[in-house]
């Protein structure tokens, strides 16, 4: 009886240390979370500026202009995220040194989805810069783009996605950043035409491509067979410039659109999807960048809608945060620890493409996290300041309607959003409460029973 006593005794002492080390942990998780640290440490590892005051990153892909379109993007939101002008002196940098590789006319480029992200990231730039040549080569080239692309022949819109393919196709891809690109264009520059273009853009896709669950499929081709794979980052492609429109208009179809491929990205992997690809590798930031926009700028969402996001978001975060490699950085696969070789890394990404390596990929892989971070709601002070209750309300935003569709479950878990940051914290340390009581009537009771 004796040794049956004294195991039940270190059972309850070892429940009884658990329960008052797991409240700690939990409630930590997401606080150890410093988007600004992850910024800094990548742009350590990765970003440079040379001789000539031109911007470069290392580990970049020598044929990725649409990359280098992204990763500017991700300069310019950690200066309207964090405040702070460096981060915009870096993307003012690193656009000198897209110039000084690729030149001022982008026609070369017969990607059209390429162009059009190029001109998304310098109408961005230009925002903030007031540059008059950011803003003519923004309109140039987008003008150059859409004339080529744009065609009502197939299907009654659409941009075509590459010039000279063997199967011409109107992909999500191209559409997207064609639309997001036109609109950031006509907020510079309050020329109605780019306005008009990005609504005739987005409701051809979405009558195309948007499934009423909000999977965005890739795209239609000449054809017309439709090719039904669905990514992270093509997700995004149509949250962002759905969440403009509404912004602009008013039009509830754009709040819906907006609220169901939200939803359904929620439903995606959205930590190791991509893995696999040099195009794709980096897709989920282009994702966090629109979810966040979409949580933050969109009057009206469903507060189902708003809790699953956030929830999600910090789930991915805190697994991507605990994922660094020494140096800070995270490869895209975020559940995945990082490796500490990734800079000289030659592994292939895709076995058909030897040229497609981790080392040759490492700063646009390892941008999909510090966007994630970035945008995830709570993590930095700015998500943290009371609301403004002077702001004047929206002129264009209609009341709630019902338009929104059904809310998913959060995946894993009986009740979507349930088990927040909070909530887990609150009830592991309640958890932690009684077993530590528990465990000393226990260990009482049991030395009481001995000298007896």
């Amino acid at each position: 009886m004796k040794k049956r006593y004294r195991l039940l005794a270190l059972v309850l002492l070892a429940l009884t240390l658990l329960g008052t080390v797991l409240p700690v942990s939990a409630a930590s998780s997401t606080a150890d979370i410093d988007p600004v640290l992850a910024l800094e440490n990548y742009l350590e590892v990765f970003f440079y500026v040379d001789d000539h005051g031109f911007g470069r990153l290392n580990n970049m892909p020598s044929n990725g202009f649409w990359t280098d379109a992204e990763v500017l993007e991700l300069f310019i939101d950690a200066y309207e995220r964090v405040g702070d002008k460096k981060y915009l002196e870096v993307a003012e940098q690193f656009y000198k040194g897209i110039i000084q590789r690729r030149g001022k006319s982008w026609s070369w480029n017969e990607y059209n989805d390429d162009v059009f992200w190029m001109c998304l990231a310098t109408a961005r730039l230009a925002k903030h810069t007031g540059d008059k040549e950011q803003i003519n080569l923004a309109k140039l080239n987008w003008n150059m783009c859409f004339s080529r692309a744009w065609d009502t022949e197939y299907y009654g819109g659409g941009l075509w996605w590459k010039q000279n393919a063997e199967v011409m196709s109107k992909n999500g891809c191209v559409n997207g950043p064609g639309a997001m690109s036109a609109l950031a264009i006509y907020e510079l520059t309050g020329e109605k035409k780019y306005l008009d273009h990005a609504i005739e853009i987005v409701d051809w896709m979405c009558g195309k491509l948007l499934t009423p669950t909000g999977r965005f499929l890739d795209n239609i081709d000449i054809n017309g067979k439709i090719n039904e794979w669905t990514n992270t980052g093509n997700q995004g492609n149509v949250i962002g410039p759905c969440t403009t429109l509404y912004k602009l208009t008013g039009d509830g179809k754009y709040r819906q659109w907006a609220t169901a491929a939200a939803n359904h990205a929620l439903t995606l992997d959205l930590w190791n999807e991509g893995g696999n690809s040099g195009d794709t590798i980096g897709g989920k930031g282009l994702l966090a960048r629109q979810l966040g926009y979409f949580y933050r700028e969109c009057e009206g969402i469903n507060s189902n809608t708003k809790r699953n996001i956030r929830v999600k978001m910090l789930q991915v975060a805190k697994d991507a945060w605990n994922n660094q490699n020494s140096q800070g950085i995270i490869w895209g696969t975020l559940k995945n620890k990082t490796v500490e070789d990734l800079l000289t890394n030659n592994t292939p990404l895709d076995s058909s493409n030897p040229n497609t390596t981790l080392s040759s990929h490492a700063s646009w892989g390892c941008s999909a996290a510090v966007s994630w971070f970035l945008q995830t709601p709570g993590l930095l002070p700015i998500d943290n300041k009371p609301a403004d209750t002077t702001a004047a309300p929206s002129t264009t935003a209609k009341p709630e309607e019902d338009l929104t569709p059904e809310e998913p479950q959060e995946p894993g878990f009986p009740v979507a959003g349930f088990f927040t940051p909070i909530v887990v914290a609150v009830v592991l340390s309640v958890s932690g409460v009684l077993l530590v009581g528990g465990g000393t009537v226990a260990v009482i009771l049991i030395l009481r029973k001995k000298k007896k």
